[in-house]
């Protein structure tokens, strides 16, 4: 395997302005409104959640891929994210490439413990980032579970950008990959707080950089 030494995720969530597209924003809260029965502000508020919950998901990431802790740390942070973020620590999280015509299936544990490797096997660097204005979510479906009782389940759509440079002056690999991250929540028992977990995330396609930027940006 080429040995990379520097590589960069951008994670692009898609946010809908509320100044530069109200309409689309008034029409996911009113969506949201009308599943769970809220009112707007709560639907504005579940929202925000939302966002504050995906930004924590891409922050634990981005530190556990880092070189900034040491791997005791890295191997902390992993248990809490799968704890705090994710539906169970058998929750599947797909990776594709242009470098193969197939997708690899992880249980989180596992993916994650590849994060926390990549600094000290392929690169020195990794950053993730969400860009905050946008959004792409999905319509809410309810569902019964048999531990949580009544929950709801959606998709919130994602570009993974990954670039990376080699160490023999090669040209630098890029690509984008299109993700969902199918996430559920349901209502605490004798709360009126909801809790927002991970089920699986999803690689639908993976293009090169460059039609990124001419067909998707």
């Amino acid at each position: 395997m080429v040995k990379k030494f520097y590589v960069s995720l951008f994670i692009t969530v898609f946010f809908i302005s509320a100044s530069a597209q109200a309409k689309p924003y008034e029409e996911t809260a009113q969506h949201v409104q009308n599943t769970l029965m809220c009112t707007k502000e709560q639907a504005f508020h579940f929202m925000s959640y939302i966002k504050r919950f995906m930004e924590e998901v891409e922050n634990n990431f981005s530190t556990i891929a880092s070189e900034k802790k040491s791997d005791t740390e890295k191997r902390q942070l992993i248990s809490t994210t799968i704890y705090k973020h994710f539906q169970k620590p058998t929750s599947t999280v797909q990776v594709s490439s242009l470098t193969r015509d197939y997708i690899k299936s992880y249980p989180v544990r596992e993916y994650l413990e590849h994060l926390l490797n990549l600094s000290k096997t392929h690169y020195t660097q990794v950053k993730l980032y969400f860009k905050p204005d946008y959004l792409s979510m999905g319509t809410i479906h309810p569902y019964y579970d048999p531990v949580y009782g009544k929950c709801f389940e959606f998709i919130i759509a994602i570009w993974q950008i990954f670039i990376g440079d080699t160490t023999d002056n090669r040209p630098p690999y890029y690509d984008a990959t299109q993700k969902n991250f199918i996430l559920m929540f349901h209502k605490d028992k004798n709360s009126e707080y909801w809790t927002l977990k991970i089920k699986s995330i999803f690689a639908k396609e993976t293009i090169t950089l460059v039609k990124y930027r001419r067909t998707v940006r």
